[in-house]
C-alpha cells in the first residue's frame, strides 16, 4: 500500500476560518438589531464587578469592538482577548454564522 504524504494545511485552514469569522461579524454588528447589543458585566479578579456596552454575541461567546476598532471575545472575568485567541473555534464559527443570520433577518 502507498503511503501518502500530507502536508501540514490545518492551521492554514484554522486561520482561514478566524479570518472568515471576523468577516462576517463585522459585517453583522452595524446591521443587528439594537436589542442584541447588550450592556455586560462580570465580576473581575477582585472582587468588583465591571460593565461593558455594546456587546453582543450567541453561542456562549460574548464580544465587543475596543476604543481601536479590534474585535475582542471575552474570556473570564475581565478578560478580553483578540478574536484569533478564542479557544472553542466551533462555537465562534457558529457565533458569526448565527448572528450574520439575525443581521439578515433570517434568524
Amino acid at each position: 500500500m502507498a503511503k501518502i504524504k500530507l502536508q501540514t494545511k490545518c492551521s492554514d485552514i484554522l486561520e482561514q476560518l478566524y479570518a472568515r469569522a471576523e468577516q462576517q461579524l463585522r459585517a453583522a454588528f452595524p446591521l443587528l438589531p439594537q436589542d442584541r447589543l447588550v450592556r455586560f458585566s462580570a465580576l473581575s479578579s477582585y472582587g468588583k464587578t465591571e460593565y461593558w456596552d455594546n456587546c453582543f454575541g450567541s453561542f456562549c461567546i460574548v464580544l465587543r469592538f475596543d476604543e481601536n476598532g479590534d474585535l475582542l471575545y471575552h474570556d473570564h472575568a475581565e478578560c478580553w482577548y483578540p478574536l484569533r485567541w478564542c479557544k472553542d473555534i466551533s462555537d465562534l464559527v457558529n457565533c458569526a454564522d448565527h448572528l450574520l443570520l439575525v443581521a439578515n433577518g433570517m434568524a
